[in-house]
């Protein structure tokens, strides 16, 4: 009989990504929604919101950065692209952070609202995330040397309105988040939560084939991978099915607004399994706190691993940098 290798305990220094397991996609107008499973390990401990988290500007307003204290007993976690209101401005996230019990940090922002600066008490986390193209630009922008990307992430939010045909007074994409999220809730209400997805998009109503919000996360279910107009536009990958299915409506919400720029083209099977197979591959840069980076043949990885008895992934994000819809 073969005797069996053990398994290398995982750490930092050779922290690999889970394998991922790709159900069938389900088409809402542009966007193509590719259910994914993992073989990773779970993590208890750990609040997936950051509600719990204190949030607060920095020596009285300082656009680029925003000051984080954990004040509960759990570890708390904050998503790159997470949406962040109050304070003077609304932000975004610029990094996945773990914030420990007691721990205060300093974390990269950007403004996503343009047009306000004024007082205001503390930040809090909203469940909403900017869209992909939103983030790509921020990040395009610190790779070729263009400072934070701040004046990228207006141009982009301004593109996104007037594509949209919805304006706000302080261009703040938020809004057009929130529109989304409300008439989301609106739809399940109407739709007594009982109703399946494929018979919503059995009716005739664009509204609801174009709206991903809708779909509820399978059992088990970690994860998505996201087409927007046939082609694979980005990864969102957990630890837990509870914490997917917690961040999940942002997540949907921002590929929906991303897909009103891409023609109603189905993304196949088979570009979802060949970019799950290219982050099996990754091997991450793992800072000492757990914050790790990837970058292979146009995709890009950000996310956070703990380390316990071994390193678990926590949450990855991985985007295809070349997708259209990102850098159209």
């Amino acid at each position: 009989m073969k005797m069996q290798t053990p398994r290398e305990r995982q750490t930092f220094a050779n922290l690999r990504l889970p394998s991922l397991h790709v159900g069938h996609g389900i088409d809402c107008g542009s966007v193509t929604i590719f259910p994914v499973w993992t073989d990773g390990e779970g993590v208890g401990n750990l609040d997936w919101t950051g509600k719990g988290l204190h949030i607060d500007e920095v020596d009285g307003g300082h656009v680029p950065q925003l000051k984080v204290t954990n004040t509960t007993t759990e570890a708390q976690l904050i998503l790159e692209g997470d949406i962040l209101e109050g304070g003077r401005q609304d932000r975004m996230a610029g990094e996945t952070v773990l914030v420990m019990p007691g721990e205060s940090i300093i974390i990269p922002v950007n403004c996503v609202e343009a047009g306000r600066w004024n007082s205001g008490r503390g930040h809090r986390s909203t469940g909403l995330k900017s869209a992909y193209s939103i983030r790509e630009a921020r990040r395009r922008s610190i790779k070729e040397g263009r400072g934070n990307g701040q004046h990228d992430v207006w141009n982009r939010i301004s593109l996104i309105e007037q594509g949209l045909g919805e304006f706000s007074e302080t261009s703040n994409f938020k809004e057009r988040a929130r529109i989304r999220q409300e008439k989301t809730f609106e739809l399940k209400r109407m739709a007594d939560n009982r109703v399946e997805f494929e018979a919503l998009l059995s009716q005739s109503s664009d509204e609801i084939r174009n709206s991903p919000a809708l779909l509820t996360p399978l059992d088990g279910q970690r994860g998505v991978i996201i087409g927007i107009g046939g082609e694979i536009v980005a990864a969102e990958i957990f630890a837990t099915a509870e914490a997917f299915a917690e961040r999940w409506e942002g997540i949907a919400i921002a590929a929906g607004i991303d897909g009103h720029f891409a023609e109603p083209v189905p993304t196949t099977s088979h570009l979802a399994r060949a970019f799950a197979r290219k982050l099996e591959r990754a091997k991450p840069k793992v800072s000492p706190k757990g914050d790790f980076r990837w970058e292979g043949t146009g995709v890009t990885v950000t996310g956070v691993a703990r380390e316990l008895d071994e390193a678990v992934v926590l949450q990855f994000t991985a985007t295809n940098d070349n997708a259209q819809v990102l850098v159209g």
